[in-house]
């Protein structure tokens, strides 16, 4: 178990964004503390300068976790299966060869 902290993460999302969707569920199926904070994609509310502290990028979804902030959508999901206890079948620790598996729909996905 590479647990970091049992404190509930922010998640910084708008339920319009599949990619965002995607985070929130692996929160959810994982058990994962969380708390969802709503950023209306279509009232541009990602464009703020206080969420641009967060994500300068200015886009959603965003984690924040302890001051510490990360921004794309995969780089959550796996940062999460790596510093929580997620089962492996999300995300092996062990199996590279499966996790390169994984990392390549992960990879295509974000661009498909």
């Amino acid at each position: 178990m590479n647990t970091i902290s049992e404190k509930p993460i922010k998640l910084y999302i708008d339920y319009i964004s599949q990619p965002a969707r995607a985070v929130l569920a692996l929160c959810k199926f994982n058990n994962i503390p969380h708390e969802v904070v709503e950023v209306r994609v279509f009232r541009n509310q990602q464009k703020t300068s206080s969420f641009a502290q967060i994500n300068p990028l200015q886009k959603i979804p965003a984690l924040e976790e302890e001051g510490f902030t990360l921004s794309e959508s995969h780089a959550m999901m796996r940062y999460l299966c790596n510093s929580r206890n997620v089962a492996p079948n999300w995300y092996p620790q062990k199996d590279v060869k499966q996790r390169a598996r994984i990392d390549v729909y992960l990879d295509w996905h974000h661009l498909n």
